[in-house]
């Protein structure tokens, strides 16, 4: 048996404009950028053809394994799995991390796998469960029981830690927090300025159930009874369906005109929405909250509801609603349009989210997972 740990870096699909694929991203830079030595001796990783993964100088190409391009979505967990199983092949690593919860199949027995648990979104939002194919519930499944299985379980909060002890009874010896790398992307646009006062709200990601885009268009439409020139940018994919209803809403409460569905953004467009804005954070579950941390080291503010996830990465930067209710919510937005965050405790969360940080937690779990 290889001595080398195997982790799957290929991209990830269908977290919207940001996500998990962000953050796993992340988590691979950080490593080879802070750690490379380690991480040449160390690491082999699992890229999909095309994908350009930024090497330190003196790595050797050897360490980067490649596998056939993605097949069609119903049978990607079983591609992904003989093709995993075909790459290692003579080459068995010392163990597997899956990062993908739509691949929760490895070509090692799940005691010899570390897994990454964002979060349990569909466990706790019923109607985002049944939205999904039958595939693709049968593979969520199959992640479950890999939680409750695996050498290591990964988690990207305490908040999720904690979700994953109380639903699979995992033990704390073998949960592990990833820290995971937060930056504000390089921007054309002005460098942000805390003291410079939004002009807009923005919204981030993939409209869900748990998401509560229907909450911040009819925060918009209170902010705009009590006279607040506002108005929501939403960015992130959304089905024409789903956009059709997000605008047919808005219209009904008389802020059609100040709802825009931008799309798919780069990363630093992005970066200059988050400096501009009120970033809402709305959701009532997130693994981690990457949006609402991004938007206060990219120079912007946050208003919240109030959930464990948030708490933990955001609770000292941002404003929180006293509840999920469209006033709340706007007074929540008034007040963080009146006070910026405090430099001093923006500097400490760049710290904690810093690409050492990141990669020291990486790094002890793979130790840990390696015995």
């Amino acid at each position: 048996m290889d001595a080398t740990p195997s982790a799957d870096m290929r991209p990830l699909t269908g977290h919207g404009v940001r996500g998990i694929g962000r953050v796993t991203e992340g988590y691979v830079a950080a490593l080879l950028a802070e750690e490379p030595a380690w991480a040449a001796e160390h690491v082999r990783l699992l890229v999909a053809p095309g994908q350009h993964v930024e090497q330190p100088p003196g790595m050797p190409q050897p360490w980067v394994t490649r596998r056939p391009g993605p097949m069609p979505q119903h049978l990607a967990p079983l591609t992904a799995w003989a093709a995993d199983r075909w790459v290692t092949r003579g080459q068995r690593p010392a163990f597997w991390h899956i990062t993908d919860p739509t691949r929760p199949l490895g070509p090692l027995p799940d005691d010899r796998t570390i897994v990454t648990v964002h979060d349990f979104a569909p466990l706790s939002t019923p109607a985002l469960l049944a939205s999904m194919r039958a595939t693709r519930r049968l593979a969520y499944r199959r992640y479950l029981r890999l939680i409750g299985r695996a050498r290591i379980v990964a988690c990207g909060s305490e908040a999720t830690a904690a979700e994953a002890h109380e639903r699979f009874c995992v033990p704390a010896s073998r949960i592990r927090i990833l820290v995971p790398w937060v930056h504000a992307d390089e921007s054309p646009a002005q460098p942000p300025n805390g003291d410079q006062r939004p002009s807009e709200l923005l919204l981030v990601g993939v409209s869900g159930p748990h998401k509560r885009f229907d909450l911040a268009i009819r925060t918009l439409a209170v902010l705009r009874q009590r006279g607040m020139g506002l108005d929501l940018t939403v960015a992130g994919f959304q089905t024409p369906s789903e956009g059709a209803r997000l605008l047919a809403l808005a219209r009904d409460v008389g802020v059609g005109s100040e709802v825009v569905l931008l799309g798919h953004v780069k990363p630093g467009e992005l970066s200059a929405l988050y400096a501009r804005s009120i970033t809402l954070a709305l959701s009532t579950l997130e693994g981690f909250g990457l949006t609402p941390v991004e938007a206060i080291l990219s120079g912007g503010r946050v208003a919240a509801v109030d959930i464990p996830a948030y708490r933990d990465t955001v609770g000292e930067v941002a404003v929180f609603a006293e509840e999920a209710t469209p006033e709340a919510v706007a007074g929540a937005v008034e007040a963080a349009l009146a006070t910026p965050p405090d430099p001093v405790r923006v500097t400490a969360l760049g710290d904690r989210f810093s690409a050492r940080a990141c990669a020291t937690s990486l790094r002890a779990a793979y130790e840990a997972a390696l015995g």
